[in-house]
């Protein structure tokens, strides 16, 4: 019951509140920690990475409009 709620939670709060880019990103040679240090402050949601994740390096695209929802979570 409880995953089931939780479930319901997450979609509910992805069509309350949208994570829609207001413009376009064009991300070019850049570590994860920046790339979500730039997303977080586009979307006004906190995104963080783990620390053995942040030195990835992206290159990327985002249009405009495009959801960024990221609220899976992989387990270890």
């Amino acid at each position: 019951m409880k995953k089931f709620t939780l479930i319901i939670f997450l979609i509910l709060n992805t069509f309350i509140f949208p994570s829609a880019l207001n413009r376009d990103i064009d991300i070019i040679d850049m570590p994860l920690h920046e790339v979500l240090a730039v997303l977080s402050k586009e979307t006004g949601k906190n995104l963080i990475c783990s620390k053995e994740a942040k030195d990835i390096v992206i290159d990327t695209y985002f249009n405009k409009g495009e959801d960024v929802n990221f609220s899976t979570r992989e387990k270890m």
